[in-house]
Formats: C-alpha cells, sequence, structure tokens
C-alpha cells in the first residue's frame, strides 16, 4: 500500500466508521460544485481489498452498499466533501481485477423525495422554508431519516411559496437562483444543511495566471441558449385557466433582437412565483454567457484545501487580444481534482463573475 494525502473513508449512514482505504484508492476524481451535489469516483484493486477485508476480519460486501455506505474524502486534516456510494462495479480480465465507484453529494439523497400534495408557506424566510422541506421530510418515520441536521440559517429575506408534490432538490435550487432574497448552501462531509447569503469570501491574494501558475484555460463565449422573451407556464398549462406570465429584458431585446423561449413550472399556481422563476431564467439566459475554466497544479500553492466554492479569486490571463479583458477577481463555481497513482493533482477551476 503506497501512503497517500487523501483518505477515502467509508461510514455508515447513523456516522460509524467501516474503513480507512488511504492509499488503497485509485482513479480518484472529485467535483465540488455551488448549490448542487458533489460527485466522487475511484477504483480499488479488487485482490487488494478482500486482502484488506481478510485481515480486518470484515465481509468485503458489507462495505460497499450502494445506498447505504457513504464515503468521505479528507487531504490532510481537511474534509472536501462527503457522499453516498451509488454504484459498484466489478471488472475482472484476464490482465486486471478491479472496483468501480461512484458516489453522489447529500443533496441527490432529495433527488428522490417529494414535498406534500399542498405544502404551504406565507412570508417564510428562504432558508427555512428549504430547511423545513428537508426536516418534515426526514420526520416520517425512522426509514425516513437520512441523518441530514440543520446547521446555519443565513437571514436573506422571505418568499410565500406552495407545493404540490415538488421534488425538494428542484424545490431548494429554486430558492436559490431567485432574483430576491436567494441565497447558497451546502451539504457538509457530516450532512450538516448549512445556508449562507452568499457563500465563499474575497480573496485576492489567491492569484491565478497565465503565463504562470495556469496551466491551460478555456474561455468559451456561448449564445447558444440566449433568450430575452420567455413565456413561464404554470400549472393548468395547455388550458384556459392555466398560469402563465411573461418576462423580459429589453437591453437583451436591443441588443439581439427577440429571442423567445418557455419555461415550464407545471406545479406553481400563482403568478408571483412564475414571475420570481421567470426573472431568475432571465438572468441565467439573457446574454451569452462565459463560464471561464482554468486548469492548475494542485501540487504547488494554492493548494486546493487553500480555497473554496464560492471564492473570489484573482485571474490574469494574457497573451492575446481577445484574453485582456481577463484580470479581475472570479468566483469559483466549482472544482474538478483528479488524483493519479502518485497523488499528483490537477485541478480544474470553473469561474463566474
Amino acid at each position: 500500500m503506497q501512503p497517500s494525502k487523501f483518505a477515502f473513508e467509508l461510514w455508515t449512514t447513523s456516522g460509524v466508521m467501516l474503513a480507512d482505504l488511504s492509499g488503497r484508492s485509485k482513479s480518484r476524481q472529485i467535483i465540488l460544485s455551488r448549490n448542487e451535489a458533489d460527485d466522487v469516483s475511484w477504483t480499488l484493486d479488487l485482490n487488494d481489498f478482500e486482502n484488506y477485508c481478510r485481515l480486518a476480519h470484515v465481509n468485503p460486501a458489507s462495505l460497499l452498499v450502494p445506498n447505504s455506505t457513504e464515503v468521505r474524502v479528507r487531504r490532510g486534516k481537511t474534509y472536501l466533501c462527503g457522499a453516498k456510494l451509488l454504484y459498484r462495479n466489478i471488472t475482472v480480465t484476464p490482465d486486471e481485477q478491479y472496483i468501480e465507484l461512484k458516489a453522489t453529494g447529500f443533496l441527490n439523497l432529495f433527488k428522490k423525495r417529494y414535498t406534500a400534495a399542498s405544502r404551504i408557506f406565507a412570508a417564510t424566510q428562504a432558508t427555512t422554508i428549504a430547511a423545513t422541506l428537508i426536516t418534515e421530510s426526514q420526520a416520517q418515520g425512522a426509514n425516513w431519516d437520512f441523518g441530514v441536521t440543520i446547521g446555519t440559517l443565513a437571514t436573506v429575506g422571505v418568499h410565500d411559496r406552495t407545493y404540490l408534490d415538488d421534488e425538494i432538490k428542484d424545490s431548494i435550487q429554486k430558492l436559490t437562483k431567485v432574483q430576491v432574497a436567494p441565497f447558497d448552501f451546502e451539504f457538509t462531509y457530516n450532512k450538516v444543511f448549512n445556508t449562507y447569503a452568499a457563500i465563499g469570501s474575497q480573496r485576492p491574494e489567491l492569484v491565478f495566471e497565465y503565463p504562470g501558475n495556469i496551466r491551460s484555460f478555456r474561455l468559451p463565449l456561448d449564445g447558444t441558449m440566449t433568450a430575452n422573451h420567455i413565456r413561464v407556464l404554470g400549472s393548468g398549462s395547455g388550458t384556459d385557466g392555466s398560469a402563465r406570465v411573461t418576462v423580459d429584458d429589453t437591453n437583451s431585446q436591443i441588443n439581439y433582437k427577440v429571442l423567445e423561449d418557455k419555461l415550464l413550472e407545471s406545479s406553481t399556481i400563482d403568478t408571483a412565483t412564475l414571475t420570481e422563476q421567470g426573472n431568475a431564467e432571465l438572468a441565467a439566459v439573457a446574454t451569452p454567457f462565459e463560464i471561464p475554466t482554468i486548469s492548475v497544479n494542485g501540487n504547488v500553492a494554492p493548494f486546493v484545501t487553500d480555497y473554496h466554492i464560492g471564492d473570489y479569486v484573482t485571474v490574469k490571463i494574457g497573451g492575446y487580444g481577445l484574453t485582456s479583458n481577463i484580470n479581475a477577481m472570479y468566483r469559483i463555481e466549482r472544482i474538478d481534482l483528479s488524483i493519479d497513482e502518485n497523488d499528483n493533482e490537477d485541478v480544474r477551476l470553473y469561474l463566474s463573475r
């Protein structure tokens, strides 16, 4: 077993550690994203894993159980994320024998949970709505409890919401995208749900520069999804009594002419919420969007544990006329971390303004 600064730990749903696979995990990939579920994938040598279990007097099948086993990933003393194991594949050929594993962040637990048939919130803090949906879902009995607890709830503003058998994950994410009183959230490695007015902090001292510590970069400017006149269709779509609104971005229409789209929100019955959802969509698509992506060497400072999702860092890209505007603070929206067999780290950062 080769020493590693990365620990891949297996845990039960109730918070009991089953195994520490440090030094045994290979082909390791971690994706961290703002207001989205994390993703973790790795492989194990089949023979090495079974030998580890034999020495520990553990049934190997009991450690890797999809929808039950949880994984926590740690770099040094810092935990990066936690996730639920979803997929296990054993491959045996004459040349290699290995186990492929995939896990997803705890937000996706609520992709298969729904609100009550009619759950109404009036003038309620946005973060309280999200926390309540999680709490009420888990309070329906022992078999409903994922073990997620509620941590910090930021004060951002109130909303009126009516939910009709809505997916809880989607409902929480929509609250983060509104133009009035949005918030950010995280699920920690040990399943604590925290919310923030805006996750992250200003980190101007962290500089990523090309030429320099940026290995490569991509600067897409994408207008394929641009729309500036959106018809938002709510409950009863297609009937005379359907709820519907139209939202416009006039500045975008002046610049690009009118580009139409439809947004289906079939469970929404009130026009105020439809308008909020339409304006949130407009904010995302009214102009061609730019998501710079930079690849950096994770083996030298700043390390992946030195910055976090939501942080604003300094990015400078020179050498080309089309990149002369890239000299500013950019927000980290997503971190893709790949770790090879020798613990070398390749980090890709997805950025926004």
